[in-house]
């Protein structure tokens, strides 16, 4: 989390996150309104929703094209925490992932294209690193995904 620090010096921010309502972007939106900001959360909400006062929900998902396009308008910056994370499922639906996860993200991406979106911040996994020992990870550490969830 400390990598976001730097986002949080400027006040009143319109900020949307993607999977907010899972462990991350929960915990993020948490910060994010005790610093004064405008929260907006997406997700599908297929775990009970979270409640907190001042957040605006969406329901809807990162496949759809037409929906991102209204839930980035108006954003400075987008968290995007959200992703089908099972990796035994991914064994079993790999197609699946790949459209959330890949197609998902590239939704998101071009939605923040569009709407002049100042910041991203993209949230990836450990599981892209696979078993290769070396400690810490860093973004230049090899990649070796052995399941389609690391892949996506």
């Amino acid at each position: 989390m400390i990598f976001y620090r730097s986002f949080w010096i400027f006040l009143l921010m319109k900020i949307l996150i993607t999977g907010g309502s899972g462990f991350i972007g929960s915990n993020l939106a948490n910060e994010l309104l005790f610093r004064g900001h405008e929260v907006r959360l997406v997700d599908t909400l297929n775990k009970p929703a979270i409640k907190l006062d001042g957040v605006i929900v969406q329901k809807g998902d990162i496949t759809d094209k037409e929906f991102l396009e209204k839930a980035v308008s108006g954003c400075e910056i987008v968290f995007h925490e959200a992703a089908l994370i099972s990796v035994p499922d991914s064994f079993k639906k790999p197609e699946k992932f790949m459209e959330v996860n890949v197609q998902g993200t590239r939704n998101v991406l071009e939605a923040c294209r569009k709407h002049d979106v100042e910041k991203v911040i993209l949230a990836s996994s450990a599981a892209v690193y696979g078993d290769e020992p070396s400690i810490p990870k860093t973004e230049e550490s090899p990649v070796l995904p052995q399941s389609p969830y690391a892949e996506s």
